[in-house]
């Protein structure tokens, strides 16, 4: 990233006002290019999208997560991730 440009996030696993908190929180840094429902079924569109950071909701189904969170290490060596649990979430 040069200077200037923003990062770019995408959003894994995460309901709808989680992902609109994150993308409030990072905006002055990163654009969110994408919202996902999981990201072990996205491989590919994460490949593509080359995030710098991705946001991972491992909490729903904890082994899938972790499967997931695998695979975005291993294809992603160059991203930032951040695991993040909705229940901590202010209502």
């Amino acid at each position: 990233m040069s200077l200037g440009q923003k990062y770019v996030a995408v959003v894994a696993g995460a309901d709808t006002q989680m992902a609109d908190t994150i993308r409030a929180g990072i905006a002055p840094l990163a654009g969110v290019a994408a919202v996902l429902p999981e990201a072990s079924g996205a491989m590919g569109l994460l490949a593509d999208l080359k995030p710098d950071l991705v946001f991972l909701d491992i909490t729903r189904d904890r082994s899938a997560g972790i499967q997931a969170l695998k695979q975005v290490i291993c294809t992603l060596d160059q991203a930032r991730v951040f695991l993040i649990d909705p229940g901590t979430h202010p209502q």
